[in-house]
């Protein structure tokens, strides 16, 4: 049986990537340096590439991975800045450049909306979520009551907004709107760290308690 979501930790941030079974192998959220180099070890076939957002190390091994693998890769087009450019480390102090996406299916969400979205018998509610960057996405299934949430939340905390393209009102106006409204019961898939639920952050984490 694949594990569901299978998980691969890469990059000097520990970024997490999660693989979900597809009919075709897998869909693969997000691509932390060391991900082509797990997926050829592995013998992983990737039926399309996710990408939540556009920073670095999110991003680093997705063109090597669109090349390798011969997939699709999805972003918003809010974050075509980031992934077109391998020097954005710079506005973080890091000297790193990475490969730029050459080329990739841009996920029409609407600003600050959601979209239904369908992809290889797997159906997701797409979210708008900005406030750590201009085209965040969330990716909340409904079936297995679970969320990929990239760098918007985390266990106990939440994601940067004192950063390019960031902001404070943004990202707290997306907890608000997106994962306050999600079943307590939800699990949520962060860029870093552990996995937790909307029940746990709602009563411990203080960026929710206010709204919940």
């Amino acid at each position: 049986m694949k594990r569901d979501p299978w998980i691969f930790t890469g990059g000097p941030f520990n970024t997490n990537a999660y693989l979900v079974p597809s009919p075709k192998g897998y869909l693969c959220f997000d691509a932390p340096d060391g991900l082509a180099d797990f997926l050829r070890e592995e013998g992983i076939q990737l039926e399309a590439l996710i990408l939540t957002h556009g920073h670095l190390d999110h991003v680093w091994d997705a063109e090597t991975v669109r090349e390798q693998q011969a997939c699709m890769v999805y972003a918003h087009p809010e974050d075509e800045r980031l992934l077109r450019n391998p020097s954005q480390g710079e506005f973080f102090g890091i000297p790193w450049r990475f490969r730029p996406l050459q080329e990739y299916q841009r996920l029409q969400v609407p600003l600050r909306g959601k979209i239904e979205w369908e992809l290889a018998g797997r159906r997701f509610v797409v979210f708008h979520v900005p406030g750590h960057s201009p085209g965040s996405l969330a990716f909340y299934e409904k079936a297995k009551r679970r969320i990929f949430s990239g760098d918007v939340l985390f266990a106990g905390s939440v994601g940067r907004w004192d950063i390019p393209g960031g902001s404070r009102d943004e990202l707290l106006e997306t907890l608000r709107r997106c994962f306050c409204t999600l079943p307590d019961d939800t699990t949520i898939y962060p860029g870093h760290g552990p996995p937790t639920t909307v029940r746990q952050e709602k009563e411990s984490n203080g960026f929710l308690t206010d709204f919940s």
